[in-house]
């Protein structure tokens, strides 16, 4: 679902309602570098509840003064970030 290697979290599977609060919970101790990097190549589905999770991720890495890339976003995820207008928060 979610491993660290190095800097890097890797998520794997799906990121959908079904997975989200599980994502969350997995990934707040793992969040501990200055500048993170969330890696989504593995991930095979999404739905909207995936922006709900980036953005908590954000909230969290800016309230302890931390930065947060994504890298390999599925387009649902950027395609849904465009529609509900939160594309800057989504972007690299």
């Amino acid at each position: 679902m979610i491993r660290r290697d190095g800097q890097r979290l890797l998520l794997d599977g799906p990121v959908t309602l079904a997975t989200h609060v599980a994502l969350r919970d997995a990934a707040t101790p793992l969040m501990t570098d200055a500048a993170l990097e969330i890696d989504w190549q593995g991930v095979d589905a999404v739905d909207s509840s995936a922006l709900s999770l980036i953005l908590h991720w954000r909230r969290a890495a800016v309230a302890a003064g931390r930065s947060i890339t994504l890298h390999n976003l599925p387009s649902g995820v950027t395609a849904l970030a465009e529609l509900y207008g939160v594309s800057e928060f989504v972007d690299g």
